[in-house]
């Protein structure tokens, strides 16, 4: 490879390849882990910092991978072998196998030293520690599941791996709903946790151990944290474990959702398959009242799990009794799992740190996704409606969230194949199709006058989806999540049957015990999002590449903290300096003690990132539609930046039509832009927009 590049640049004769040739067979030689736009930024940046030297390209300029990739090696290493009083940031603890001669070498960041070295070295992160963890004991909250690198569809666990993630329930929530807000601590095999004894319960149960260790480091006595030469101690008590109901049943060593008892935070729940019509205590998953569940406390799910050890230790119970009855008690005996570790048994409260995710309950195969199937094949089946014509509304709608800002053609005819069967999707695409479906119900559907009882079980669907999209405000509506999830649940149970009610069904319930228990609204949206990182590293490794994930997430992790801004709850995308004369004098002339005005097109934001030509509800005298023109950021001598928009605004013309061009333009603050609207261009200046939860009545 060094001749071939002597030869081309030495010879005059030989014309030099054209710089799509060179682009192209640079991207090539990269990987398919890397993008044009970050192998050009990778390039453009080595060039800047001078790290383009003869040590890289040799004495004469020929290129030396060796070396080169070297450099790399050595650059990464630097990075993450960081020593704090805590120990290393990345150590290894030792985990026997089943089989005694045999044990697993695992790496770790060890959270005492991770929290440590960021509240010392990011500024940004100390002071995010001294407003909001300091003089307290906060909430410890792991978050367990599973992620498939590459091919998806492989039929083993041979790439599967278990990420696990920690963080703070006092935390701010814009700080947990980014990936800022939520640590990394490991990365494991399934295969390899398969070999372990108890599993992924003991596994659970050694990272427990670890946080709170009996003759070690332990969050109950604190972490030292330096913010800005002050000591702060930053304590911590298990919480609960975040995650969907297969990591909550395999942490806990519970029978889970296939099994006879398919709730365990319930004692009375049977499954739909076993006949209980006849039971005045036993009720089946199409359960629609609260009242009607006895629920376990903390001491009655440990009687149970007494009960197992008593009868475990008992030489007249073999082991078919033994079978029997964790059948109907819904919990599985292993002396190696999590609820049967003594030393864990008064840190573990087996119902109270259960953490139900309602993305998975709800619209990651959930109840949204099952009752939206159902609902559009009935429509489909009772009316002249077809699904083509609901997806040629939908596809009118722009601003989405999720997806890119607008649905593909033939979006919703791909995703609802089977007839009679659920939605087929990603949890964000749902949640942008809902108030779609919803609008269309409400104009076109209501209409015919069929499916009444259909369309009102749909509505309180709905209804449950926002307000536990409205995060931690959701708490103050527990009173009306219940009813309403009791309505939907009698209404969908007539118009579909017990046969439709998956458990998912009935765990949505629980949604408002995590609520009123937390009082805060946490879900997995964010440590979903975090898997993409996983699976790009693990597509181009594949040696111990759990190794290689560790690694290069948290070199990715620092360098987050490490960004401007990364911790604050508003920022442009870019500081940008406002050159326009008469916007400045305009700041200047408003703002006393400013010092720069930047502007940008696009924002972060406390409800997201929003950008130019974004529709947003806007919270005012009453409640405003804009269209975002720029965004500007105010910068002055001893205070905290300000953030302003500027927006052209709407006026209403009828329930959901809005008109431009009739009212002045304004520069308002941020803080009063309060959601994203979607919506659908009627001419070039009305648009009918998708009414968010905040002017919806409720």
């Amino acid at each position: 490879m060094g001749k071939s590049v002597k030869r081309v640049s030495g010879n005059l004769h030989q014309p030099a390849p054209s710089r799509q040739k060179v682009m192209a067979d640079a991207l090539t030689a990269a990987g398919p882990g890397c993008s044009k736009a970050g192998l050009a930024n990778f390039v453009h940046s080595l060039h800047q910092s001078g790290v383009l030297d003869s040590k890289v390209f040799g004495e004469e300029g020929s290129y030396n991978p060796r070396l080169a990739k070297q450099d790399f090696t050595d650059s990464g290493r630097d990075l993450i072998e960081i020593h704090t009083p805590y120990g290393d940031l990345v150590q290894s603890m030792a985990l026997p196998l089943e089989d005694p001669k045999e044990e697993l070498l695992l790496r770790y960041i060890n959270p005492f030293a991770f929290l440590h070295h960021l509240s010392k070295s990011e500024t940004g992160f100390g002071e995010i520690v001294k407003a909001y963890l300091k003089n307290q004991t906060n909430n410890l909250m792991i978050y367990f599941d599973e992620t498939r690198p590459g091919n998806v569809l492989r039929p083993d666990a041979g790439r599967l791996v278990l990420a696990v993630y920690w963080s703070l329930k006092e935390l701010p929530e814009y700080i947990r709903s980014r990936s800022v807000g939520w640590f990394p601590f490991t990365f494991i095999r399934s295969k390899l946790l398969a070999r372990l004894p108890g599993k992924a319960s003991n596994f659970a149960a050694r990272i427990l151990r670890f946080f709170f260790s009996s003759d070690n480091f332990n969050m109950l006595t604190g972490v030292r944290c330096e913010v800005n030469s002050e000591d702060i101690f930053v304590k911590a008590k298990f919480c609960g474990i975040l995650g969907d109901e297969k990591a909550l049943k395999e942490s806990l060593g519970v029978t889970g959702s296939s099994g006879t008892k398919p709730c365990f935070n319930c004692k009375n729940i049977g499954s739909k398959h076993n006949d209980l019509s006849d039971h005045d205590y036993f009720v089946s998953l199409d359960c629609s009242k609260f009242s009607d569940l006895d629920l376990h406390t903390d001491s009655s799910f440990r009687e149970m799990a007494d009960l197992l050890l008593l009868h475990d230790r008992d030489p007249t119970m073999t082991k078919k009794k033994i079978g029997k009855l964790q059948q109907v008690l819904g919990l599985k005996y292993d002396k190696d799992t999590l609820l049967f570790q003594p030393d864990l048994k008064d840190l573990v409260q087996p119902i109270s740190c259960t953490i139900w995710d309602w993305m998975h309950v709800l619209v990651s195969h959930g109840q949204a996704d099952v009752e939206l199937g159902l609902f559009v094949h009935k429509m489909v089946s009772e009316t002249r409606i077809s699904i083509k014509q609901l997806e040629d509304f939908v596809l009118q709608f722009e601003g989405l969230r999720q997806s890119g800002g607008k649905f593909n053609r033939n979006f919703l005819t791909s995703r609802l194949k089977k007839e009679g069967g659920p939605f087929k999707g990603f949890s964000g695409e749902l949640l942008d199709l809902l108030p779609l479906v919803r609008t269309f119900v409400d104009m076109v559907l209501v209409l015919s006058g069929k499916m009444p009882t259909h369309i009102e079980s749909f509505k309180e669907l709905c209804k449950i989806v926002d307000i536990m999209t409205m995060g931690d405000a959701a708490c103050a509506y527990v009173a009306l999540l219940r009813t309403t999830i009791e309505k939907h649940h009698e209404l969908f149970v007539e118009c579909y049957g017990l046969p439709e009610c998956i458990p998912k069904f009935h765990y949505t319930m629980h949604l408002a015990h995590v609520l009123e228990r937390l009082q805060i609204n946490p879900s997995c949206f964010v440590t979903e999002r975090k898997h993409s990182l996983c699976k790009q590293i693990a597509g181009r490794t594949f040696n111990n590449f759990e190794n290689t994930i560790l690694q290069e997430v948290l070199r990715q992790t620092l360098r987050e903290y490490h960004a401007e801004g990364a911790m604050d709850l508003e920022g442009l995308a870019k500081d940008v300096p406002l050159e326009d004369d008469e916007l400045l004098e305009q700041f200047h002339g408003g703002f006393p003690h400013l010092t720069n005005v930047f502007a940008n097109c696009s924002a972060k934001l406390g409800i997201g990132n929003i950008k130019r030509k974004d529709l947003v509800l806007l919270e005012l005298t009453g409640f405003q539609v804009g269209r975002i023109v720029l965004f500007f950021k105010l910068v002055f001598i001893a205070q905290k930046p300000q953030f302003m928009a500027h927006v052209e605004l709407f006026e209403k013309k009828s329930e959901s039509e809005w008109k431009s061009g009739e009212i002045r333009p304004m520069i308002v603050p941020t803080k009063c832009i309060k959601a994203k609207l979607a919506y659908a261009p009627i001419s070039e200046e009305t648009v009918q927009i998708v009414e968010p939860w905040l002017i919806r009545p409720m």
